[in-house]
Formats: structure tokens, C-alpha cells, sequence
């Protein structure tokens, strides 16, 4: 009767050995997720950050293009409004000369 008590105290210490190593597994186990879980989590936060990095630099080019022909378009414009006040006053100075010898001429 002893030999039984005694495989059973074995047994119970056995089995406590067995579910303490499967809660030290289990505990590994978990940790080892919960570092796989931040490391993915980082590894897509730096692939979200790269792609939004590129996004704007891509969109910061395109709008820099645009603007650079909208500016071209502003200054044919601007060029084209100069050339023309240019040609007015040209006439403009030319009527006034025409004016002036006019009045010297009916002056005299």
C-alpha cells in the first residue's frame, strides 16, 4: 500500500513538473508572439510611412510642374501685355509728336 502512495505522490509530482513546463512553454510562447505582433506592427508602420513619404514627394513634383507652367503661362501673358503697352505708347508717343511739331508749325 505504501508502493502506491508513493507512485502517486511521483505521479502528482510529475505532473505538476509537466504543467510547469507547459505554462513556462506557454509563457514563452506568448512572448514570443507578442514580439513577433510589435515587430510586425512596426514593420508596417515604416511601410505606410514610406509609401505616404513617397506619395508627397511624388505629389510635391507634380505640383511643382504644374506650377512652373502655370507661371510660364503667366509670364507669355504678362510678356505679351508689356509688348502691347509697349506698341501703345510707341503710337501714343508718336501722336504726341506729331502734335507737338503741329502746334510749333501752326504757331509759327
Amino acid at each position: 500500500m505504501l508502493r502506491v502512495f508513493k507512485d502517486i505522490k511521483e505521479a502528482n509530482l510529475e505532473a505538476k513538473k509537466i504543467l510547469e513546463e507547459a505554462r513556462i512553454q506557454a509563457q514563452k510562447i506568448y512572448q514570443d508572439s507578442e514580439k513577433k505582433s510589435s515587430e510586425i506592427y512596426e514593420l508596417t508602420y515604416k511601410k505606410i510611412l514610406m509609401k505616404a513619404e513617397k506619395e508627397a514627394k511624388e505629389l510635391k513634383i507634380k505640383k511643382e510642374k504644374e506650377t512652373e507652367k502655370e507661371l510660364e503661362k503667366i509670364k507669355i501673358a504678362a510678356e505679351k501685355t508689356a509688348k502691347a503697352i509697349e506698341i501703345k505708347s510707341q503710337k501714343n508717343f508718336e501722336k504726341a509728336v506729331k502734335y507737338g511739331i503741329n502746334t510749333i508749325r501752326g504757331g509759327i
